[in-house]
C-alpha cells in the first residue's frame, strides 16, 4: 500500500473500487460502489429522487452562470487591453473573432440545454410510470 508524500493528495493510498460490507456469521453482504452505499443510506423514497433531481439542476444551472461569468469577465478584459494597445489598427478588431466564436458556442449550449433538458424529464418520468 502507498503511503502518502508531499504533493500527493491525502487520499491517493486509499484502494479505489468497490467496498465490501462486512457480513454477519458466515453470511457476507453483496459488494457495492461507494455511490450505491451513499445512495441506500440516503433512503429510496421519491421525495429523495425529487431531491437529487433538484441538485442536478440547480448545480447545471450554477454551471452555465459561471460559463456565462467567465465569458463575460474575459470578453471584457480582452476588449480593454485592445482598446489600450490596438485601437489605431486597421481593420477588424481581433476580439471580434474570440466574442463571436465564443458566444455563438455558448448560445448553442444555452439553448440546447433548455430545449432538451424538460421534454427529456417528461419523457424519462412517463417512461419511469410505465416500467412501474
Amino acid at each position: 500500500m502507498a503511503r502518502w508524500a508531499p504533493g500527493r493528495p491525502a487520499a491517493a493510498h486509499l484502494p479505489v473500487g468497490r467496498v465490501g460490507k462486512v457480513g454477519v456469521g458466515s453470511q457476507q453482504a453483496q459488494s457495492t460502489t461507494p455511490e450505491e452505499w451513499r445512495m441506500s443510506s440516503q433512503g429510496s423514497s421519491g421525495t429523495d429522487a425529487r431531491r437529487r433531481e433538484a441538485a442536478a439542476r440547480v448545480q447545471k444551472r450554477r454551471g452555465m452562470q459561471v460559463a456565462i461569468g467567465v465569458f463575460v469577465i474575459v470578453n471584457v478584459a480582452l476588449w480593454v487591453i485592445w482598446a489600450l494597445n490596438d485601437r489605431d489598427q486597421p481593420g477588424v478588431p481581433w476580439p471580434v473573432y474570440v466574442t463571436v466564436v465564443w458566444g455563438a458556442i455558448l448560445v448553442f449550449i444555452i439553448w440546447r440545454n433548455r430545449t432538451n433538458d424538460d421534454a427529456a424529464i417528461d419523457r424519462e418520468l412517463e417512461r419511469m410510470d410505465r416500467d412501474s
